[in-house]
């Protein structure tokens, strides 16, 4: 309980500071860099177990019960796991979410755990009628990947970390991060109750179907509800909001955020190395 207290404390904290003190333009990187520290702090304590595991007495560890099969190998093929999703969200942070844009990695997350979830359903159904090969039960491995790929992807893109920093308005800005997390734990919390009697329910396979079809529903909310927060988008999107009222006509000589990778190309240069490193930073040019 104590430390359920110190975990949700710190996934509250940590959000709601990176939103209140990071810059508008480098808040949704910043706080999908939480996630990956997130997930390296899970790889690293997979790790620890499974170093605990092969040098500590067997008599010590009789707290893990309900471990089936060869124990050091579910330790380490889930640190693995761990690894690949670390290795998703690394990649998500840079190339999709910044390049791509918000909206688009999130359809593309969604995508690739919807279709997942509905291999692995119709394999386990198949499988229970005794009719699959090796080949098949290879890509039903791949399809775990691709999940966590998947995962990755669109974990950073929920309401509560890229899109709840970046959205929220500043006076509620706090509350809002709060509320997320909130539901966030709660929603992991009802998953992870519900499992066993759904897969009881379900006999196994449908339980993955049924996670599909609330990847199926989150596509077409996404595609109805969900705008573009990325740095020029969310201009253009106050400035529709506002009707206007932010053009720059009306304004007095300022200054204006530019997109790195937009200036760098107006310049002509494609240094894709630039355009990385140039995302902690915003290009500020007189108009």
């Amino acid at each position: 309980m104590i430390s359920g207290i110190a975990i949700g404390a710190l996934s509250v904290g940590s959000p709601i500071t990176l939103s209140e003190i990071a810059p508008s333009e480098g808040r949704g990187l910043l706080s999908s860099w939480f996630v990956v520290a997130l997930g390296a702090g899970l790889v690293g304590g997979v790790f620890c177990a499974y170093g605990a595991y092969l040098n500590m007495p067997a008599v010590q560890l009789q707290y893990q019960v309900g471990l089936g099969g060869d124990e050091t190998r579910s330790i380490f093929l889930r640190g693995m796991y761990g690894v690949s999703k670390l290795g998703f969200t690394l990649i998500a942070s840079f190339f999709f979410v910044e390049l791509l844009g918000r909206r688009k990695s999130l359809f593309i997350g969604i995508t690739a755990q919807l279709l997942s979830q509905i291999y692995i359903g119709v394999f386990i159904k198949v499988h229970q009628d005794g009719s699959t090969n090796e080949h098949a039960s290879q890509a039903a491995t791949a399809a775990l990947f691709i999940h966590a790929f998947g995962y990755a992807v669109g974990r950073i893109n929920d309401p509560i970390y890229v899109f709840g920093s970046e959205l929220w308005p500043n006076r509620i800005r706090s509350f809002g991060a709060a509320l997320s997390q909130t539901f966030h734990w709660l929603f992991i919390y009802g998953v992870k109750f519900s499992i066993p009697s759904l897969l009881k329910a379900t006999n196994n396979w449908g339980a993955f179907i049924f996670f599909a079809g609330w990847c199926a529903l989150a596509l077409g909310h996404v595609y109805v509800m969900v705008p573009e927060t990325s740095i020029m988008a969310r201009i253009q999107w106050k400035k529709k909001c506002m009707n206007g009222s932010l053009s720059t006509q009306n304004r007095t000589p300022s200054t204006q955020m530019i997109d790195p990778q937009q200036f760098l190309a107006l310049l002509g240069y494609r240094m894709k190395l630039s355009v990385i490193f140039g995302r902690f930073c915003s290009v500020r040019v007189r108009v």
